[in-house]
């Protein structure tokens, strides 16, 4: 039998093989990655490095996670009071606090959890990249945490189930020392993505 190379990481594919657009991915790791690249105009970035998604040692086995289909798809089931959920595929662009329009299906997925648990209360944390002024960075993140906020607000959930807080740069998951590594524009820029992100935190069930 022909083997299969991932698209994005250049590693073998086993018998879970992900297939978008006639390209072959390994794991929703690097799904998910060429997707953030396709929604921003990026993918000419292959054209550049054969399998850029191929993964230095020194971080070999660090996102993992993203192989987890409640992460990626965010299915909160069910809610743990203390535990905390990253909104992956809530966007925003660098140095703005509005949402892309792609976000809005990870808040209805959150707004339909959180009529499903009536007496849930949750922490929406917002997060920034590094680049920029570390005070108005802190301004930013609440900004964001508002505007998802206020999104679930208009989807009829209780403003007194939701409460905000800004992180700013304090807790990138990808660190600048990291991100100097990649190779490539294109590769930094999805990195910088990466630590733009909302957490959502249960504070009641």
């Amino acid at each position: 039998m022909e083997s299969t190379t991932c698209f994005h990481c250049g590693n073998e594919c086993d018998t879970k093989t992900i297939t978008i657009e006639d390209k072959f991915f390994c794991c929703n790791g690097c799904k998910t990655v060429y997707e953030i690249f396709s929604e921003n105009d990026l993918t000419c970035y292959y054209d550049f490095q054969n399998n850029p998604g191929a993964i230095p040692e020194e971080i070999q086995g660090k996102y993992d996670f993203l192989d987890n289909e409640l992460i990626v798809d965010f299915e909160l089931y069910p809610p743990s009071q203390g535990s905390s959920f990253t909104l992956r595929n809530i966007y925003f662009d660098f140095d703005k606090s509005d949402l892309r329009n792609k976000s809005v299906d990870e808040l209805n997925k959150l707004a339909q959890i959180m009529k499903e648990h009536p007496s849930m209360e949750i922490e929406l944390g917002g997060h920034t990249d590094t680049r920029g002024d570390e005070a108005y960075n802190m301004w930013l993140s609440k900004s964001r945490a508002k505007v998802a906020r206020d999104y679930l607000i208009k989807k009829g959930i209780d403003k007194s189930r939701i409460e905000t807080k800004g992180y700013g740069e304090t807790s990138p998951e990808v660190s600048d020392a990291e991100i100097s590594k990649l190779k490539g524009r294109s590769a930094k820029t999805a990195a910088h993505q990466k630590n733009r992100r909302t957490v959502v935190k249960v504070i009641k069930e």
